[in-house]
């Protein structure tokens, strides 16, 4: 998800949520996703580095 922030917290299974704000627009039709296989690529937020379990 372009713009998304990492947020870890103490939760002991593979769950994600997603907030989704203002500019928000529309999901990508199923078809366009690239369901390639690969790393998880996400931002850490500025002084929380290491925040959390």
């Amino acid at each position: 998800m372009p713009g998304s922030i990492y947020v870890r917290d103490g939760r002991a299974d593979a769950s994600v949520d997603l907030v989704l704000g203002p500019s928000f627009k529309a999901l990508t039709a199923p078809g366009l996703v690239d369901q390639t296989p690969g790393p998880i690529v996400c931002t850490l937020p500025t002084g929380t580095a290491g925040a959390g379990g």
